[in-house]
């Protein structure tokens, strides 16, 4: 639905900016950890979102970043239609992060 599109596209703020990428980032400071954000829609242009994946240092630094490659796009028997690529942009590759206790893929 358009109305549903225009309440997504009203509520996501770009990654430059972003409050709550900042009081993630002063979260992770205050508490002196590595602290992952598993999914936040950001505004990337292009009339697009993107489904990204924040890491943050114990320093509040965001040390890595990942947008989902994958879209979820399915028709079901019942006739619904979900199309995640309607509305993001997916990415283009895969990350990892050194940590101090090993790497995260």
């Amino acid at each position: 639905m358009e109305t549903e599109r225009d309440r997504l596209f009203a509520a996501v703020r770009p990654e430059e900016g972003n409050a709550a990428i900042a009081d993630f980032g002063a979260l992770a400071r205050e508490l002196g950890i590595w602290l992952h954000l598993g999914s936040m829609g950001v505004l990337v242009g292009n009339g697009r979102i993107a489904n990204r994946s924040f890491l943050f240092s114990p320093a509040g630094l965001v040390e890595a970043r990942f947008d989902k490659i994958h879209m979820f796009d399915v028709q079901l028997p019942s006739g619904e239609v979900y199309r995640e690529s309607k509305n993001y942009q997916p990415g283009d590759a895969a990350c990892s992060a050194e940590l101090p206790w090993g790497t995260l893929a």
